[in-house]
């Protein structure tokens, strides 16, 4: 028997212990555009969300200093800011943080230039992380092309990091609540997390947001305050039909943390870590068994991990067109069944030790 790699890193059953998972890398660079670069959460969503004040003067009470790094974690809220290409990156690990939140992207075909530095030091500093996109449905882009550009740049990170559409403004009002719910479908049919969708409350608790508040969480903005401020530990946002109350609340722009001297916007999530992270990893499946690698549910739900990427440099030596990138989706699921089939074995997408065998040519 001559099977190479393929014998060295498996052994048919005897590599359960050597699981680690294996994501595609990031497949996309900054590219060129004609996009005039707006940093929507801290100067259009900050114009739209200003623009409430006089309805809800009341302030909010400032509870004290920011929490230090990860100290809300255990508890039923998170403090945490977000932050694009206006802010030096190293902000991302700088200041008391339980998240930080990065612009990705904004239309179609722009990429934050900060995005991967900021988000690598946030990452590194023990932050969780979440990742956002600007829609320019004013731009005449379909949902589905700026959904495809987002997913591109994320690459590797979905999974780990909690996924934002940031919807306002001009897109709004060219795309509304049709154009949102199209591009959060198209991201949940892709990767099998639910996005986010971040808006001001004039905005998005309205009843034209019925469909999206039934699928999806909400990321609110309405400052309460234009004074200066620090983490509110105690913020509460109330109902905001059609959805009970959001997820997220961004309730000031002028937060001022240590370790930054510039204003940054400030945010509690309403719930812990593992809430945070259950968001971020949606129904995503991450099997460990390489005994049994079950894909008959690969359609409808990302599975991800090096089972899968050797399973599919298998398929792809048996001569089979799929993607060798550790993410089994539909087209992997069909390439194991069609191989299942040609070879005689039982066809169910499910590779136990004769799918196994079978492919590493042991008999």
């Amino acid at each position: 028997m001559a099977c190479g790699r393929s014998c060295l890193r498996v052994g048919v059953l005897a590599v359960v212990s050597a699981f680690g998972l294996m994501l595609a890398a990031p497949m996309a660079a900054l590219a060129n555009s004609d996009l005039a670069p707006v940093d929507p959460i801290s100067a259009s969503a900050a114009d739209a969300v200003t623009a409430e004040l006089a309805d809800n003067p009341a302030p909010l009470a400032d509870t004290g200093a920011p929490s230090a790094p990860g100290a809300t974690g255990a508890t039923s809220s998170l403090n945490g800011i977000d932050i694009s290409h206006h802010q030096p990156p190293h902000v991302a690990a700088g200041v008391p943080a339980d998240f930080v939140i990065i612009k990705a992207t904004e239309g179609k075909g722009w990429q934050d230039p900060h995005f991967a530095s900021a988000y690598d030091s946030a990452k590194a500093a023990g932050r969780l992380v979440g990742a956002y996109h600007f829609s320019r449905a004013d731009l005449n882009n379909t949902p589905e092309e700026e959904a495809d550009w987002f997913l591109s740049v994320i690459g590797d990170r979905v999974g780990e990091a909690l996924l934002v559409l940031d919807h306002e403004t001009k897109s709004q009002a060219a795309g509304g609540a049709e154009w949102a719910l199209r591009f959060l479908n198209h991201i949940y049919r892709k990767t099998a997390v639910k996005p986010l969708i971040y808006g001001s409350r004039k905005a998005m608790c309205q009843p034209d947001y019925a469909q999206v508040a039934a699928q999806y969480e909400l990321w609110v903005a309405h400052y309460r305050t234009t004074e200066q401020t620090g983490y509110q530990l105690e913020a509460e946002f109330g109902d905001c039909p059609p959805w009970s109350g959001p997820k997220l609340y961004q309730y000031a722009e002028q937060g001022r943390l240590d370790g930054y001297e510039n204003s940054l916007d400030v945010n509690i999530f309403y719930g812990n870590t593992e809430d945070w992270l259950a968001l971020a990893r949606g129904d995503i499946a991450y099997p460990a068994d390489w005994e049994v690698l079950d894909l008959s549910l690969a359609d409808q739900h990302l599975i991800i991990g090096e089972p899968v990427l050797h399973m599919q440099e298998l398929l792809v030596a048996a001569g089979y067109d799929v993607a060798v990138d550790g993410r089994a989706g539909g087209q992997t699921k069909a390439a194991l069944l069609a191989y299942q089939a040609a070879q005689g074995l039982v066809a169910d997408a499910i590779a136990g030790a004769n799918t196994w065998n079978r492919l590493l040519g042991v008999e």
